[in-house]
């Protein structure tokens, strides 16, 4: 029942509102006429090496934890750290509350001491756009991960049949089921205000955790899941030699992190051992 989900909690696609056609999607790397090379690149062209998590106070459980502690709140409920509801979940909508799961999942976050926030925001989709950057998005659920879905199988964009919802994975069990913590379940109401105030903080029972898959618990399809950077497993560099121009670039983490140019042109010869990948340049630099 429509009752009985929380699809319109993203703040891109609030009920009434029309699609504005934007789109999001998958960053391609870009290859063509490049030599790939995979592999843990501990060392790479100078001062590029291999970085691991920081030692932090982060854990899964502790998020999942935390999100599991608010089962039962709403919108403007004070929340069990003894502020008033999460983010902006009860004010955001010019001061009524907003389609909230995706600021509940930040708050989460947040004050399980995840200190990189960078991007994400109160539309359901931002957790997506987060893990593409930060080189954290897989098919693979965590414990503390946000798990993101559309209603379509799919379509990852922002529109209303894509990515708008995102929950907090508060168990992963050995059948390849999880359960979630979602904020803004369970609402009623036509409008942003009516929808996010009668909903709740829920606890979602065990349901298929493959992405790509529909789940009938949720209502939706699972697209991703999100780790918060130090979390994320320790990841593979990717580096790319352009056959024209010279060009080295090099990324850290999943398909989606950003290139970042190493050597720009004058490449004379490169060689690769193991691990690690010597450039030499044509001004005589070893790299």
């Amino acid at each position: 029942m429509q009752s009985e989900r929380a699809i319109e909690c993203d703040k891109d696609h609030p009920p009434g509102r029309q699609d504005t056609g934007r789109r999001g999607g998958h960053r391609r790397a870009r290859v063509a006429g490049a030599t790939i090379f995979t592999g843990a690149l501990t060392a790479m062209l100078g001062g590029f090496a291999a970085t691991s998590a920081s030692a932090s106070t982060v854990s899964g459980s502790g998020i999942a934890q935390l999100a599991a502690a608010n089962v039962g709140q709403m919108a403007c409920s004070t929340n069990t750290l003894g502020g008033h509801a999460f983010e902006g979940s009860c004010t955001g909508n010019g001061g009524q509350p907003e389609f909230w799961c995706a600021d509940f999942a930040i708050w989460a976050w947040q004050n399980s001491g995840v200190t990189d926030l960078a991007g994400l925001t109160a539309a359901a989709h931002s957790f997506y756009t987060y893990g593409q950057s930060h080189g954290t998005l897989s098919n693979t659920p965590a414990v503390g991960d946000a798990v993101v879905f559309s209603n379509a199988q799919g379509d990852t964009g922002t529109g209303p049949s894509g990515i708008n919802h995102v929950a907090i994975v508060s168990q992963v069990n050995p059948d390849g089921t999880i359960a979630t913590i979602s904020g803004d379940w369970g609402g009623n109401g036509g409008t942003e205000a009516a929808f996010a105030g009668s909903s709740h903080v829920v606890a979602n029972p065990a349901y298929n955790g493959a992405v790509g898959t529909y789940s009938s618990v949720m209502g939706m399809w699972i697209e991703g899941y999100v780790a918060p950077p130090a979390l994320a497993p320790l990841v593979s560099r990717l580096g790319v030699l352009e056959s024209a121009g010279g060009v080295v670039e090099i990324k850290e983490g999943g398909l989606y992190a950003q290139w970042s140019p190493a050597e720009m042109g004058g490449i004379a010869k490169f060689q690769i051992n193991g691990d690690w990948i010597g450039v030499l340049t044509t001004g005589g630099e070893l790299f």
